[in-house]
């Protein structure tokens, strides 16, 4: 029998929203920033850009490379911050499972030395 599923609280239920808006964002910010991180490069880096890539192609493949770090970036933060589900573990719970294992293996060792006395009696 299959229990009523808990209601997702308010915030939970925005959370896809959020992170389509969150992405639309960071692909704008990437094609802003792009052309500026290709003239840093081009100034830093001796060979760059590479011969026969035409200046927007550059800016499309910066921008890829830009959003991919950013989304990393910004989805650890998200999953770093976020509320941690709460353990079940009862700790009473614990102490009686624990001592009902420990009593079964008690009473399978016994019924295996039995066992083996009534093998040996044979």
């Amino acid at each position: 029998m299959v229990g009523k599923p808990k209601p997702r609280s308010a915030t939970a239920r925005w959370w896809p929203v959020i992170g389509l808006v969150l992405v639309i964002a960071v692909g704008f910010l990437s094609w802003v920033i792009a052309p500026e991180a290709n003239r840093f490069l081009a100034r830093t880096l001796p060979n760059y850009p590479p011969p026969g890539v035409t200046g927007q192609t550059l800016n499309l493949i910066m921008t890829g490379i830009l959003f991919v770090i950013v989304v990393l970036l910004v989805s650890l933060v998200v999953a770093a911050s976020a509320p941690k589900k709460k353990s079940v573990v009862n700790e009473p719970q614990l102490m009686k499972d624990r001592a009902k294992l420990l009593d079964e293996k008690k009473k399978q060792k016994l019924r295996q030395r039995q066992i083996n006395r009534m093998n040996k009696s044979q």
